[in-house]
């Protein structure tokens, strides 16, 4: 197991580069596992942890669901989405290949029935949204894309005019 860092945003803000804005605050970046393997320096293994989105402390994420946008060559593989301390509060068993998923497929709150809790959270320091390889049969996964999609709001004062100063 090993923890893979593509995860662009910083501590103080979601990364603009390689992650990609969309209206509401939404933003998505698109996990392709040969990058992946190619940071991790060899061959992906279950329970690799990769880092996908950086969220700045003091941060709501309101929503996030993922894409399958290629699927892996494996026979099975199966992922979770959430953060370090709540692995699958996003995703729990989501599936990338033929046999548990689809091209296109969207994955939206998919937890299992023994997860509670919350589908959002707060974040109070720096953190990443993160996809674990839970479980693949066959080969090891060397291609497949999965595109993280997440709502986030920036709960930081901003420099500026107050609407109280506003005449």
């Amino acid at each position: 197991m090993a923890t893979i860092t593509l995860a662009k945003g910083t501590a103080n803000r979601v990364a603009t580069a390689d992650i990609y804005k969309k209206p509401e605050g939404t933003v998505y970046f698109t996990v392709d596992l040969v990058d992946a393997a190619a940071s991790k320096g060899s061959a992906l293994a279950t329970g690799d942890v990769i880092q996908a989105i950086g969220v700045p402390g003091n941060s709501y994420v309101s929503k996030c669901f993922t894409k399958v946008t290629e699927l892996a060559d494996v026979t099975t593989l199966n992922f979770d989405v959430g953060f370090a301390g709540d692995a699958d509060l996003f995703v729990d068993g989501g599936g990338m290949t033929s046999g548990t998923g689809s091209a296109g497929e969207f994955s939206t709150n998919h937890q299992s029935a023994a997860v509670t809790g919350t589908l959002s959270t707060l974040t109070s320091t720096y953190d990443t949204i993160d996809v674990t390889l839970m479980t693949f049969s066959g080969t090891v996964p060397t291609t497949g894309q999965l595109t993280i999609f997440a709502s986030i709001v920036d709960l930081t004062a901003q420099a500026g005019s107050n609407i109280a100063d506003v005449q």
